[in-house]
Formats: C-alpha cells, sequence, structure tokens
C-alpha cells in the first residue's frame, strides 16, 4: 500500500515553489540588463557625435594645413604640375592672398579665376586656379611684374575641404548675393554640390580660426539656409626650389 506524503513535507514543497516564482518575478540586474535595446543606443551615439543643430561632429579634428608648391623660384612649373595657355592678358598688382611665400602675386581680371600668379618667361605669368588640381596657366602680363611682394601676415587659404565632401575655392571678384538671413554678410569661398562660404566682412576671409578645428558658414543655395561646417583641410601656395 502507497504511503502518502506527510504534512510537513507538503508544506516544505509548497514553500519552495512560492521562493522559485518570487525570484523569477523580480526585474534582471547587472551589466547585461542595464544596456539599452540596439535602436536606443543607435540613436543615442548619433546624437552625442553630432553639435546640436549643425550636422557636424562634436569634437572634429584640427585642421589640417597644406602649401604646395607648382612653380620653381626660376619661374618654371615643378615637377608633376601641367600648363596650359590662356589667350588675352593679366595685370598683376599685389601680393596674392593665399601665398606663404614672397613674389607671388594676384593678377586680374578676376574673369580668369586666377588665385596666385609666378613671373615666368616670355613676359607671362603661371597661375594657378585650385591649389588641389596640378594645373597650371600660362598668360601674358602686362607692364612690369610687381617688385618686392611680400607674403600676407594671415594668408586666406586658396583652397578648403569641408566635411561631407564638399571643395571650395577661394572667391576672386565678382559680384554675388547676401544670404536673406544676413543681408550684409558677403561671400568668401564658392563651393561644390551647390553651395557658397559666407559670412561677417569683418571675418577677413570667412573662417573661424577659433580653436584647432575651424569652422565655415556654408549656404546651401537650394534650401537658402545656413549651417556650419568643419574645415578639414586647406591649402596654400607657395614656391618649390629650382
Amino acid at each position: 500500500m502507497r504511503r502518502l506524503p506527510s504534512l510537513t513535507a507538503l508544506l516544505a514543497l509548497v514553500a519552495t515553489l512560492a521562493v522559485v516564482v518570487t525570484l523569477t518575478s523580480l526585474p534582471a540586474t547587472g551589466p547585461a540588463a542595464a544596456q539599452p535595446s540596439t535602436a536606443g543606443s543607435t540613436a543615442a551615439s548619433t546624437a552625442g557625435s553630432t553639435a546640436s543643430g549643425t550636422g557636424e561632429p562634436a569634437q572634429p579634428p584640427a585642421t589640417r594645413a597644406v602649401v604646395v608648391r607648382p612653380v620653381t623660384s626660376e619661374g618654371r612649373p615643378a615637377p608633376g604640375w601641367t600648363t596650359s595657355r590662356l589667350s588675352g592678358s593679366v595685370t598683376c598688382d599685389g601680393a596674392a592672398p593665399g601665398a606663404v611665400d614672397p613674389r607671388i602675386a594676384g593678377c586680374y581680371p578676376t574673369a580668369y579665376g586666377l588665385q596666385a600668379c609666378w613671373r615666368s618667361t616670355g613676359h607671362t605669368v603661371l597661375c594657378v586656379r585650385d591649389a588641389r588640381g596640378r594645373q597650371l596657366f600660362r598668360v601674358r602680363h602686362e607692364g612690369r611684374f610687381p617688385r618686392g611682394l611680400q607674403a600676407p601676415t594671415e594668408p586666406t587659404p586658396v583652397t578648403l575641404a569641408l566635411d561631407g565632401g564638399r571643395r571650395c575655392l577661394s572667391r576672386v571678384g565678382g559680384a554675388w548675393g547676401a544670404p536673406p538671413q544676413h543681408p550684409d554678410w558677403i561671400g568668401y569661398y564658392s563651393c561644390t554640390q551647390g553651395a557658397s562660404v559666407y559670412g561677417p566682412p569683418d571675418l577677413a576671409d570667412g573662417i573661424d580660426r577659433t580653436g584647432d578645428a575651424w569652422r565655415v558658414r556654408l549656404l546651401l543655395e537650394e534650401q537658402g539656409t545656413l549651417v556650419r561646417r568643419h574645415v578639414r583641410t586647406v591649402w596654400y601656395v607657395g614656391t618649390a626650389a629650382a
């Protein structure tokens, strides 16, 4: 004949089951429980990695400066640079804004879009439009090439590379409009992807040099909005050794 469990054994079994139910109903604790969901983690990372309302990194790297030297001190193209001939002639007057060495001139009219020019042979100058392009333009110059030209104390970069892949060229004359938000601002750089760098007249070249990571105000022409962008790299021009 099968024996029935005693009352004491039944009470012990009930107590054990109650403890198990209580433990399984408690919230999880420890590192695994503290981790947010994948979606929440991604959103937090994205928000934390950008400056509020600007779309640029909260802590961008320092702006890198590069000096290209397309022309030698003898007025000849440096190795790796090609030359094309322009028709007409230019007048050279004053130091090129993007020069870091002496005897580099700015030449006009502005329609040629020449950023900097070096005296060459046969009453011509060799000039660059884009410091990244490795392309020189030879054109005849009128009058005497200016003497005693010194590089600016704080040169204006010829070319900029911004976060997001845009490339910008320093403005060479021309009539520009102004952002509707700031009708007194002027344009400093023309950029790819339908944008331009603008800033107040007292900002020299439109670049905010506060800190190691420089910034600019970019006008997105299609939207008509102004955004801040980090300047990754700037290019200046100098003279190569003979």
